[in-house]
């Protein structure tokens, strides 16, 4: 996993880009991503051997999710990373013991992924929890490969 020096290495050659970037977000070792103010909610049954499931697409500055509630948001940030490192995102602190939690592909962001990352986010608590655009609401951790993979995301 790397460093806050390593990840200040990555992102001053431009091989690890967040755009826009807060260089108050460097943790030690974790950069925190922001919330968007797009969402995406699901209006219907799920069903896996359907592929088109009905969904409502909105934008919005806070949202109150209920308990139990689940919601799609992203990050205000694009991510690019580099085929020789992997990303993974957990929740923040604050927010997980509010009862939220944040994941990305079960938490993931291959190599060579350049995008805003979708945020699963779940109220897990027995109250409702209300979510600001612009909250720092989950850190990425990045790991280096032992070597490049075969493909890239």
């Amino acid at each position: 996993m790397l460093s806050d020096c390593d990840l200040h290495k990555l992102l001053k050659r431009g091989e690890l880009v967040i755009q826009p970037l807060n260089v108050a977000a460097i943790g030690c070792a974790s950069i925190d991503l922001t919330l968007a103010d797009q969402f995406v909610e699901y209006t219907d049954v799920i069903d896996s051997q359907n592929i088109s499931v009905a969904t409502h697409s909105f934008s919005t500055s806070t949202i109150t999710l209920p308990p139990q509630g689940f919601i799609l948001g992203m990050t205000r940030e694009r991510i690019h990373i580099p085929a020789e490192y992997y990303g993974f995102i957990e929740t923040r602190g604050n927010f997980a013991r509010a009862g939220i939690t944040v994941s990305s592909n079960d938490g993931h962001i291959d190599p060579g992924t350049d995008s805003k990352i979708t945020l699963e986010i779940h109220n897990r608590n027995s109250v409702a929890v209300t979510l600001h655009t612009g909250d720092a609401i989950c850190q990425l951790f990045v790991f280096r490969l032992l070597s490049p993979p075969s493909r890239l995301y």
